[in-house]
């Protein structure tokens, strides 16, 4: 009783009691009020600790279903079963005999990926008819392998979202490390590729003098001590995904640097997190430098690439191996009537424009409006235009303009760009033929002119 009301804050004066109290009794009763005072200190300061104990603890994630990329894949499948690909062969989908009824509809939906860990884009797939067995789903990461922090077999999985919007991490997915894709089999539903834990960010491109913060996060509930080579290997079945969170430090052994000389910068970290910080002037010897991550839970190291871009001016654009250059002087950059950006340039190495949405620094996702992309090189034959869009120019690519610095009339504007799927138009041919898309990246550090 005594320690309820202190609890709740009551004032209780034992001298009230005195008359009935004597001074041996009074000395004990007096012991025992400070007892309780203590024991409902350490039980208030117990349930302090176990209620931050519990904000640590990782929160399964609900996510808002993806939208929609595109217009959907439709295909007539029946009891012959048979192979159906789809975003040039980035997913595929394997239907068995019988699987099937006959003058059954299978549409493939691109989507946004929604999911904890996600890499690449999303799709839903649906059936006008329920099926007598499920369908093997491969998802090919050939064109992501740069984004992988740890080898395929031991970070890449699959995830299928339920109603209820939570993610399920599949541990018991198949790998083909040799074709490189990811496998699972479903009925249907929303399903991506996931990783449960990353290293972000996975690639920065960064001038001298500058920071890059990086944190080692997870998107499971990782188990110390538990060797996540082993966590897919084992098979444990579904997983619920939570929301990304920094790893505890107990989950950390140590951090690296991979480069050398006196341009190789330094990395300063706490635990899950980390600092790395480009030398002043000089560059690495070892561009980009790798940043390693050891893990108790993994034999092999996370790691993360930092390119150190020399402060030059000018636009460099690379499609695949091939680098294509511009000067200042054969750029015109400045903001346009409607108040977004844009940029046009021609030179040797060809001609094209760029626009972006708006005055500011800040990251511009391509879109069909105001942030686009158009260039044609010099030195392709047929002759072959590269653009923002995807999919014979109806779908917009995922990727983006990064706006680092803006400045005014006479002032240096500088940013990065990446096109994953940038689509070529064989600009010869009169049919405008669509040849499939490169991935294209790119920065400049210009001055703006209008």
């Amino acid at each position: 009783m005594l320690g309820i009301a202190y609890q709740f804050g009551l004032q209780l004066d034992l001298h009230q009691f005195k008359p009935f109290i004597h001074s041996d009794m009074h000395t004990k009763y007096s012991i025992l009020y400070i007892l309780l005072i203590c024991t409902c200190f350490v039980s208030i300061t117990s349930c302090s600790k176990s209620d931050d104990a519990k904000k640590n603890q990782p929160v399964t994630a609900i996510r808002k279903k993806g939208e929609a990329i595109g217009r959907p894949n439709t295909f007539t499948i029946g009891p012959n079963g048979g192979a159906y690909a789809v975003n040039n062969g980035l997913v595929k989908i394997d239907v068995p005999v019988g699987a099937a009824e006959s003058g059954t509809i299978l549409t493939v939906q691109e989507l946004t990926n929604t999911s904890p860990g996600s890499i690449g884009p999303a799709f839903r797939i649906t059936t006008s008819k329920e099926l007598n067995a499920p369908v093997i789903v491969q998802y090919s990461y050939r064109d992501l392998a740069d984004s992988l922090i740890l080898p395929p077999e031991c970070i890449l999985g699959m995830s299928l979202q339920d109603s209820s919007g939570v993610w399920w991490l599949q541990t018991g997915r198949g790998i083909n490390i040799e074709q490189q894709y990811v496998s699972i089999t479903m009925t249907g539903g929303d399903c991506a590729l996931a990783t449960p834990v990353q290293l972000t960010p996975v690639y920065s491109i960064v001038r001298p003098n500058t920071s890059v913060e990086l944190a080692a996060v997870g998107t499971i509930q990782v188990i110390p001590r538990t060797d996540l080579c082993n966590f897919f290997r084992n098979g444990a079945g579904s997983v619920a995904m939570t929301e990304e969170y920094l790893l505890e430090p107990g989950l950390v052994e140590k951090w690296e640097i991979l480069s050398r000389g006196p341009g190789t910068g330094t990395l300063v970290s706490d635990g899950g997190a980390a600092v790395y910080k480009t030398a002043n002037y000089e560059l690495p010897e070892i561009n980009p430098v790798t940043i390693l991550l050891f893990m108790t839970t993994s034999q092999k190291p996370l790691s993360a690439k930092v390119f150190v871009q020399p402060d030059v001016t000018g636009l460099s654009i690379w499609i695949g191996n091939t680098q294509y250059l511009f000067n200042d002087e054969m750029v015109d950059l400045g903001v346009d009537s409607d108040g977004s950006m844009g940029m046009s340039w021609e030179g040797p190495d060809g001609m094209g424009s760029m626009t972006w949405k708006r005055n500011a620094t800040g990251t511009f996702s391509w879109n069909e409006s105001n942030t686009m992309f158009l260039f044609e090189p010099e030195d392709l034959s047929p002759r072959q235009a590269f653009q923002s869009f995807t999919n014979d120019g109806r779908t917009v690519s995922p990727g983006d303009i990064v706006i680092t610095k803006m400045g005014s009339v006479g002032q240096k504007i500088s940013g990065t760009l990446l096109i994953q799927e940038a689509g070529r138009t064989n600009t010869e041919s009169g049919n405008g033929e669509y040849l499939g898309f490169s991935k294209l990246v790119g920065t400049f550090n210009l001055m703006r002119d209008y």
